[in-house]
C-alpha cells in the first residue's frame, strides 16, 4: 500500500498570511511585547502631557493624556482629530495643539514669533487667532485652510490678501485640495 502524500499549501498560505499580518501590525505588536517599567495600573505615555477630568458613575477621575509636539508625519489619520469641533480659550487636548501647530506654520510664513505648543489653548493661542480672524476661536478645518491660504498667497507675492484666498478655499472644494496638494509638497510635515 502506497502512503497517502500530504498537500502542505494550506500550511503555506496560513504561514504567509500569519507573517504577512505580522508585517502589516508590526508597530502594534511590538508595543504588545515591550517592556514596561510603568506600573500596570498606569497607563505607558510618552511626552509631554495634559491633566483631564473625565467624570465617571464612581466620582470625577483625573487622566493624564499625551499631546504630541512638533509635527506629525504625513498619513496621520484625520479621522483621530476631530476637525470641526469649535476651539475655544480654556480648552485642552490634542486638536489644541494640532492649531497651536498650524498657528506657527503660519508664523513661520509671516515672520511673526512662534507660540507654545502645550495644548493648552492660553492667552497666546487667543491673541495669534484674534490677529488672524478678528475672533478668538476656530475649529481645525478653517485653520488649515488658512494655512493653505496664508502659504498660497504669500507665494504669489499678494500676502495682504490671504483672506480672499482664504474665503475662495471655503466655498470651491476643488480650489482647496488643489491648494492642501501643492502645500504638502512644499513642506511635507504637518
Amino acid at each position: 500500500m502506497a502512503a497517502k502524500k500530504t498537500n502542505y499549501t494550506p500550511y503555506l498560505i496560513g504561514a504567509g498570511a500569519l507573517g504577512l499580518l505580522a508585517y502589516l501590525f508590526k508597530d502594534d505588536l511590538k508595543t504588545i511585547f515591550k517592556k514596561s517599567n510603568v506600573p500596570n495600573d498606569e497607563p505607558l505615555i510618552i511626552g509631554p502631557t495634559i491633566p483631564e477630568e473625565i467624570i465617571t458613575p464612581n466620582g470625577v477621575t483625573t487622566v493624564k493624556s499625551e499631546i504630541s509636539k512638533g509635527l506629525n508625519p504625513i498619513g496621520t489619520p484625520k479621522e483621530k482629530l476631530n476637525l470641526d469641533i469649535e476651539l475655544k480659550p480654556g480648552m485642552k487636548g490634542q486638536e489644541v495643539a494640532k492649531l497651536q501647530q498650524i498657528l506657527n506654520r503660519i508664523a513661520k510664513i509671516t515672520g511673526k514669533p512662534s507660540i507654545s505648543e502645550d495644548g493648552i489653548f492660553g492667552s497666546g493661542t487667543s491673541a495669534r487667532l484674534t490677529s488672524m480672524f478678528k475672533t478668538g476661536s476656530t475649529n481645525l478645518f478653517k485653520a488649515y485652510i488658512a494655512l493653505f491660504a496664508i502659504s498660497n498667497a504669500a507665494a504669489g507675492k499678494a500676502l495682504k490678501k490671504w483672506f480672499d484666498v482664504y474665503k475662495t478655499y471655503l466655498s470651491s472644494p476643488e480650489l482647496r485640495n488643489a491648494a492642501r496638494q501643492q502645500y504638502f509638497k512644499n513642506n511635507p510635515l504637518i
